[in-house]
C-alpha cells in the first residue's frame, strides 16, 4: 500500500523504526456537534 493510502485509514509510519502506527480514532458525531456548536457564536 502507498503512503497517502495508509494515512487515510489512520496508519502512520514511524520514521525512526519504521514501524506502522495506528491513529487514535476520532468519534465524528462528537467532531459534527462541536462545529455545530461552534457556527452558531
Amino acid at each position: 500500500m502507498g503512503f497517502t493510502a495508509l494515512e487515510s485509514v489512520g496508519i502512520t509510519v514511524d520514521p525512526t523504526t519504521q514501524r506502522l502506527k495506528r491513529l487514535p480514532a476520532v468519534p465524528l458525531k462528537g467532531v459534527r456537534e462541536s462545529l455545530v456548536a461552534h457556527k452558531g457564536r
